[in-house]
């Protein structure tokens, strides 16, 4: 969706809101040092600088969809103009590069080019033409687009608001052919069928763990099932809810710990969490007994401390926030807030959005980074008992969650409010009771959540924010002259403001023969430059051994390692590692601290002295039989047969080795190698 994403200056709180444009509806993404913008109100694109003055029409075409794909430094979108009906148009941010394409159709009929996608370095989108209906298209940059789908042979659509799926380098969508709905793969040069769908029964949505691709179907009726495959051919039935009840749509699914977790009633309106991980598929908890279900909303939920927090609701306890770590026995209601019988707090968690810079056109399987936090905190909003909701934090503790400040979110009752985390704070729409609903910020504390401007002063602004571009925010907001038809108008909060850095999901220092292997996991970056590695003997005084690059922006799991070769050349028995994050504008974070024990109980080989000129002393685990030394080319040079249960170091002459590097290696239960120097 292209939710494409004023000439004055309102009164400055902590930060200057500077508006750009009035009544206009304009939302966009930054492209190619500007933003590209699209105006709700006629469709018609505009083009912005940061500036007022530099924030005007771009061009009077406007877009039939707000459908898109960014591709070969280009817009692409569904443009129309009196001449050619909707088509095929591509924009590089200027009014002269914004063109036709393609007029797939030609004169005003109109071929509606729609879904997006880039794949395999190639622009796919779905259009329409009389003789084959509306099949996928593939454009290679250059000559025309042609059709590389007739999936529904002849006249008929294929494709009516397709759902793509990227996994494993696979496009999967859901097409329509002479039977009906199925599933299908395509690998950029011809569409599979994978499964064709029960009668009545359509694609609601998508998830994996590992290779195997999981899908929900619905039918409004019959209930909903879920499949697994391998995402070539043919699929298997995981489960089925049966009744007109049965599943949400589109499903609410979070995929966590090698399970697939969703929201489904097997009888009636009982709505609960349940899990499958492809084999055993079961509820994880009857939270709500009875016919009522507890409706978990995850939708929105958030990963602290490695268990899952979402909403859900008991009949004597109302809608309140709950945790858990999969199983029945670890799945509690995380806190009460509202403690007045059957009310609940009606909590609503606020997750890291996913930045445009790390979503890709098109291509999202999700919108939300549940890893990620604000210094181990999620902000939400909660009813505490009064009529009105409040701002919180929690880490996934009941100890670690609290009401932030006495201050309404958006209107006080979940409307009109919008956030964004930023490394100084979320941003929010709060409201005082005095000022309206208006753009505040929080770092977690009291004295840190204050309002950041009075957009309009006699009244709600309802700010929504969009993007953080050059170190400003850019938002809507409504400046009190939009009439009944509020028509926002497109602000920028100044900064400096930057996105969250990058979510590290997993940090680990461990030995590993003669060296100690550091080891991290990202779930998403964002702005990110490299990792430098950092090393103590006191835990205090760190100095960096070596760095490695990293992804710049990333949403997907990323692994990283480092080999510390040094480590037990240095003569200490304990090292403490860590990792310093350094982003593009030069700002770091650090991991946590691992401590590495190196002594003769918890390594396998250590060598010392090392260098070494006669007599090398080889400190080892138990286990082992035989030592040999070889040389660079694999020659073994010395042999010696030990008994590995004894006390002490192992002393090996090496006098009469020539002078250069070698390797020892070590045989038994559990082999290990380390490398020496002969002086």
């Amino acid at each position: 969706m292209l939710v494409f994403i004023t000439s004055g200056i309102s009164i400055s709180l902590h930060a200057q809101s500077i508006r750009l444009d009035n009544n206009h509806n304009l939302t966009g993404i930054p492209f190619n040092g500007k933003l590209i913008l699209t105006s709700d109100l006629d469709s018609t694109f505009w083009t912005s600088d940061g500036t007022a003055g530099g924030t005007k029409q771009l061009s009077p075409v406007r877009t039939g969809n707000y459908s898109y794909g960014i591709f070969n430094n280009k817009i692409y979108f569904n443009g129309l103009d009196k001449d050619h009906g909707g088509e095929l148009w591509a924009t590089n941010g200027t009014t002269a590069g914004t063109e036709l394409v393609s007029d797939i159709l030609p004169s005003m009929d109109s071929s509606n080019p729609n879904d997006f996608i880039v794949y395999l370095g190639k622009l796919y989108f779905t259009a329409y033409t009389p003789g084959i209906g509306r099949e996928l298209y593939q454009y290679t940059g250059n000559g025309s687009p042609s059709a590389v789908t007739d999936i529904n042979a002849g006249r008929p659509d294929s494709f009516d608001d397709p759902l793509y799926y990227l996994l494993n380098n696979t496009l999967f969508f859901n097409a329509k052919n002479s039977s009906g709905m199925a599933l299908y793969n395509f690998n950029g040069f011809a569409a599979t069928k994978i499964i064709d769908f029960p009668a009545g029964y359509s694609l609601s949505g998508y998830s994996y763990i590992g290779n195997t691709l999981f899908f929900f179907i619905q039918n409004g009726m019959n209930g909903m099932r879920i499949y697994k495959s391998n995402g070539i051919s043919g699929a298997t039935l995981v489960t089925s809810f049966s009744g007109a009840f049965s599943g949400i749509a589109p499903p609410q699914i979070v995929a966590w710990n090698n399970k697939i977790f969703f929201t489904a009633a097997a009888l009636g309106a009982d709505f609960e969490l349940w899990s499958t991980d492809g084999n055993i598929t079961q509820m994880v908890k009857d939270i709500n007994p009875g016919p009522n279900g507890s409706s978990p909303i995850i939708l929105n939920s958030v990963i602290l401390k490695n268990k899952l927090v979402f909403t859900a609701s008991a009949d004597d306890s109302g809608a309140e926030l709950w945790v858990t770590d999969g199983t029945e026995a670890g799945t509690n209601m995380l806190i009460d807030l509202n403690e007045n019988p059957e009310e609940g707090s009606d909590p609503g968690l606020w997750p890291v959005m996913i930045s445009y810079e790390e979503m890709g056109a098109g291509q999202m399987n999700e919108i939300f980074d549940r890893t990620k936090n604000y210094n181990g905190y999620i902000f939400f909003s909660a009813n505490p008992g009064g009529i009105d909701q409040k701002l919180y934090k929690t880490d996934g503790t009941a100890q670690g969650t609290d009401l932030v400040k006495d201050i309404i979110v958006g209107d006080g009752n979940g409307n009109h409010y919008s956030f964004m985390y930023t490394k100084s704070g979320v941003l929010f729409s709060g409201n005082d009771g005095v000022g309206g609903s208006e753009p505040w910020i929080s770092d977690g504390t009291s004295a840190g959540t204050k309002p950041i401007s009075d957009i309009n002063s006699g009244g709600d602004s309802n700010p929504e924010f969009l993007f953080i571009w050059n170190g400003d925010v850019y938002l809507n907001a409504d400046n009190g002259d939009g009439g009944p038809d509020m028509l926002y108008d497109f602000y920028k909060l100044t900064g400096p403001y930057s996105p969250l850095p990058v979510t590290l999901s997993f940090f680990k220092a461990t030995l590993e023969n003669s060296a100690v292997m550091v080891q991290w996991q990202t779930t998403s970056e964002s702005n990110s430059e490299k990792f430098e590695l950092l090393r103590s003997d006191d835990g205090n005084h760190f100095t960096k051994i070596g760095e490695v690059a990293a992804a710049g922006n990333s949403n997907i799991t990323l692994n990283y390692s480092y080999v510390d070769r040094n480590a037990f050349q240095q003569n200490k028995e304990v090292f403490y590692y860590r990792i310093a994050i350094v982003d593009k504008d030069g700002k770091r974070s650090f991991s946590p601290v691992e401590k590495v024990k190196i002594s003769q109980q918890s390594v396998l080989l250590k060598l010392y002295p090392n260098p070494a000129h006669q007599t090398l002393h080889v400190y080892h685990g138990d286990g082992f039989t035989m030592l040999e030394v070889v040389d660079a080319n694999g020659r073994m040079l010395i042999r010696k047969q030990i008994d590995g249960s004894a006390a002490g170091p192992i002393q090996l002459d090496i006098a009469s080795l020539p002078a250069g590097t070698y390797v020892l290696k070590a045989f038994g239960a559990q082999p290990a190698t380390a490398t020496f120097i002969k002086r």
